[in-house]
C-alpha cells in the first residue's frame, strides 16, 4: 500500500460514513458569483454523486439563477427559509440553492447556522475569501475546540468582521448538534478535500472527541497497523498473528478516528526503561504525528517511573535523526542500559532519552 492507495481508502471511508447525511455549505458573495470559474460547481456535483445531501446557501442577491439551475433548484424567495420545502427537495435528490441575508435582525451567519441546526446537518461549511482562522496573524489554525474559539474571541482584534461572526455562530451550532463547523478557502477542490480527506482545508471547529488522538490500539486495528508499517518502513515484516499477540503494547495515532500512525512501547521494569519499536506514520513525512507519538512514549515512561526511553532505527523509521526537534526532545546516541544488552551488543549504540 502506497500513500496514493491510502488516500483512496481514506476517501472511500468518508463516502461510506457521510452517505445520506446533510451538509450545509455557505458561499460568501464573491465565491458564489465566481463558483463556476473556481471549480465549485464540479465539487458540488461530485459530493452529490457520492450520496451526500448538500444544501447550498449564498449571500448574493444578484446571483445568476440560470447558471445555478445547472447545479440544483434555486428556491423562490418565499421558500428560502422553509425547512419542510428544503427537506422535500433533498428527498427528491435535488440540491437546494438558497439566498440568505439578514433576517429579523439576525446576521446571515446566524440564519445559516439556524438552518443547519433545523436540518440536523452533520457539517456546516463556510466557503470564504479568508480561508480559515489565522492566529497569530500569519499562522493558519487547523483545528479549534470551543474553549479555544472563546479564547480567541476574548482577545481584541484577534479576529474581526464576518470571520468573528462565523466563529461566534460556530460555538452555538456545535453546542446545538452540529458535529463540526469549517471555514475554508473558496478555491477548486476545497469542499471535496474538506469532506473526503483527513487533512481537510482551512479551520475546523468541533465540540466532540479530539480530531487527532493518540490512544491504545485495539485488536481489530492490527491489519491497519501492518499496512502502516509496510508503507513507512518498507523493509519491515510483522506477521499479522504476531501483531495481534502484541497488540496490548501498541498505540495508534488517529485522525478523525482513523489510524495514521503507530508505535510499540515495550516496558522493561528491571532496567527501568521503555523501548520504542515500530514508530511509523502515513504519510511518512508527517512530523506533527511523529512528535505526538514520541511525546506519548515519553509521557508513558514518566507515568511508569522509568528512567530512559530508547529506540533502534532498524525497527523504526530511519530518518528520525534528521529532524532537529528529535534532539530537542532529548534523544542522543548512547549504549543500551546494562539490563538491556545482549551478547554482541556491548558496543552498539541506540537513540536514548533520559526522562
Amino acid at each position: 500500500m502506497d500513500n496514493t492507495l491510502h488516500t483512496i481508502r481514506e476517501t472511500i471511508s468518508y463516502v461510506s460514513q457521510y452517505r445520506g447525511m446533510r451538509i450545509v455549505v455557505k458561499l460568501d458573495r464573491k465565491v458564489a458569483t465566481e463558483a463556476r470559474e473556481r471549480g465549485i460547481f464540479a465539487d458540488i456535483a461530485s459530493i452529490r454523486a457520492s450520496g451526500i445531501n448538500i444544501i447550498i446557501i449564498h449571500s448574493n442577491p444578484n446571483l445568476d439563477s440560470i447558471q445555478w439551475e445547472s447545479v440544483g433548484q434555486v428556491l423562490k424567495r418565499r421558500h428560502m427559509l422553509d425547512k419542510d420545502t428544503i427537506k422535500t427537495y433533498i428527498a427528491l435528490g435535488v440540491i437546494p440553492v438558497i439566498y440568505c441575508d439578514e433576517v429579523d435582525g439576525l446576521k446571515s451567519e446566524e440564519v445559516v447556522a439556524n438552518i443547519a441546526i433545523d436540518l440536523q446537518a452533520h457539517k456546516l461549511i463556510f466557503v470564504t475569501e479568508v480561508g480559515g482562522v489565522y492566529y497569530p496573524r500569519d499562522h493558519l489554525v487547523r483545528e479549534l475546540n470551543l474553549e479555544q474559539v472563546r479564547d480567541i474571541l476574548s482577545k481584541k482584534k484577534a479576529v474581526t468582521g464576518s470571520l468573528r461572526d462565523k466563529l461566534q455562530v460556530a460555538i452555538n451550532a456545535c453546542r446545538r448538534g452540529i458535529d463540526r463547523v469549517h471555514i475554508i478557502p473558496g478555491e477548486e477542490g476545497s469542499i471535496v478535500r474538506e469532506i473526503f480527506t483527513c487533512d481537510g482545508m482551512g479551520t475546523m471547529i468541533y465540540s466532540k472527541k479530539p480530531y487527532v488522538e493518540v490512544r491504545k490500539a485495539e485488536s481489530s486495528e492490527a491489519h491497519v497497523i501492518a499496512e502502516i508499517l509496510r508503507v513507512a518502513i518498507p523493509d519491515s515484516f510483522f506477521a499479522l498473528t504476531a501483531l495481534v499477540e502484541a497488540i496490548d503494547d501498541f498505540w495508534v495515532l488517529t485522525i478523525d478516528g482513523e489510524p495514521h500512525g503507530c508505535l510499540q512501547l515495550i516496558d522493561n521494569p528491571e532496567s527501568k526503561s521503555v523501548e520504542i519499536s515500530w514508530l511509523a506514520v502515513v504519510p511518512d513525512d508527517d512530523t506533527d504525528a511523529l512528535k505526538s507519538l514520541l511525546h506519548r512514549a515519553l509521557n508513558h515512561a514518566i507515568l511508569k517511573k522509568r528512567k530512559i526511553v530508547y529506540l533502534d532505527t532498524a525497527k523504526n523509521i530511519p530518518w528520525l535523526p534528521l529532524y532537529p526537534w528529535f534532539f530537542e526532545l532529548g534523544f542522543m546516541k548512547s549504549p543500551l542500559p546494562e539490563g538491556e544488552k545482549t551478547p554482541g551488543e556491548a558496543n552498539r549504540r541506540y537513540w536514548v532519552c533520559q526522562v
